[in-house]
């Protein structure tokens, strides 16, 4: 019996009477040439046994995957290193930049180092402190401290809350007095900053080892080529979604919030001024060269420009994203995306269309994964969801079944 072809590929909307010539009813486990004539898909081969495994991630780094509660590495030789014990939430996302993989379960933040290591997303600012007088010879005025914890590369945290005294006379000298160490085993010291008296710049005047208990200034010190910028700063927080533009790591939190770091600098955010809050949580969040697309409840929005103070917003679809599906397409400046209405390809300029609206109507999901497959000549868009239902918009007037042939 002759197949095909079916050049025009799959339409489920289509009364089964009306069918367009050269479309198929459904196709399952199938590949379309464009000749139309359908091919069998190639099958798979289990390369892993686990429980519970999610997250699949591929960068330059290597591949990771969540199993049960543990971050891993798979190896070369099909099997897998734990990297990481602690990951209970259940949104998982990763971002690969320079080296570093930066991920999240929604609960957690952390880096995956190039000699996979996993540390945590930057640094908690230290707890505030208290500064007294002791005999010295700084002048009377009113000074103002802060400290920072700093790890073994001198990469500081955010810095504490402001300190400060006044000291009554020109034979005043100045003690740190430390509330308690940081629990963070990526602090290896702390940096200490003072103000000239009646002075709003903080200059650095010490780093001390971590665990100190007091640490005086007797005199004049100051390191005038380095001062404090990082009042008001924190670590990057855990969230849905991390994606890289424009020189800032963006993260979308369950809240609806979108919190970016600070412009090439992706272990602080300054959680007073970078952010913008959305009606609802991020399902997708794809930026391209001149903007990011945003999918969440029922709309699909573009934020336009590199700028994200500046961002101009232009609507795209009148329906949402399904979390999890996004995903860059290499070798070009476009990403893709599962809608509640099929996949999505987009570019640069608010430019998207839906690839299969017209003609398929596909199981909708909550969550899923993408993946771009290239093989045999053919490029396709892969998405799996999870508990995954019929669309309304798929025509019903038909008894389908799928037909599987075993050989003996």
């Amino acid at each position: 019996m002759k197949i095909g072809p079916f050049p025009r590929g799959m339409n489920n909307k289509a009364e089964d009477h009306d069918l367009p010539k050269g479309c198929a009813r459904n196709l399952v486990n199938v590949d379309i040439p464009p000749s139309g004539r359908p091919r069998s898909r190639g099958g798979y081969d289990k390369v892993y046994s686990g429980m519970n495994c999610r997250g699949g991630f591929d960068c330059p780094s290597g591949i990771f995957f969540v199993e049960g509660a543990q971050l891993k590495r798979f190896n070369a030789n099909d099997t897998a290193t734990v990297l990481f014990s602690g990951v209970y939430g259940d949104t998982l996302t990763f971002e690969y930049e320079n080296g570093i993989v930066y991920f999240s379960d929604g609960s957690i933040a952390k880096k995956i180092l190039a000699d996979h290591s996993v540390v945590t997303w930057g640094m908690d600012p230290p707890p505030a402190f208290t500064l007294v007088g002791v005999a010295g010879s700084f002048g009377s005025g009113v000074y103002t401290a802060a400290m920072t914890y700093v790890d073994a590369n001198g990469v500081e945290s955010g810095a504490s809350e402001i300190s400060s005294f006044t000291a009554p006379d020109d034979s005043t000298g100045i003690k740190f007095i430390f509330s308690n160490a940081s629990d963070d085993p990526q602090a290896v010291g702390m940096n200490l900053y003072l103000s000239m008296p009646n002075g709003s710049t903080l200059f650095l005047i010490g780093t001390v080892a971590l665990g100190t208990e007091t640490y005086s200034v007797l005199s004049g010190q100051y390191d005038d080529a380095r001062y404090l910028e990082l009042e008001m700063m924190d670590r990057p927080p855990a969230g849905r979604i991390i994606r890289h533009f424009s020189g800032r790591k963006f993260i979308a939190l369950a809240s609806g919030l979108v919190i970016w770091t600070e412009e090439f600098d992706y272990d602080h955010v300054r959680y007073a001024d970078n952010y913008l809050q959305l009606p609802e949580a991020a399902d997708v969040m794809e930026p391209v060269d001149d903007g990011i697309y945003f999918a969440y409840g029922n709309t699909t929005k573009f934020f336009a420009g590199r700028d994200p103070k500046a961002f101009i917003v232009h609507d795209v679809f009148d329906y949402g994203g399904v979390l999890g599906t996004g995903h860059k397409i290499e070798n070009s400046e476009q990403v893709a995306w599962f809608s509640t209405r099929g996949a999505i390809i987009a570019g640069p300029g608010g430019s998207a269309r839906n690839i299969q609206e017209k003609n398929v109507a596909p199981d909708i999901g909550q969550s899923g994964a993408m993946i771009l497959r290239e093989e045999n000549g053919i490029r396709q868009l892969l998405a799996s969801l999870k508990d995954s239902t019929t669309s309304t918009l798929a025509c019903m007037s038909f008894m389908e079944a799928e037909v599987i042939r075993r050989g003996e």
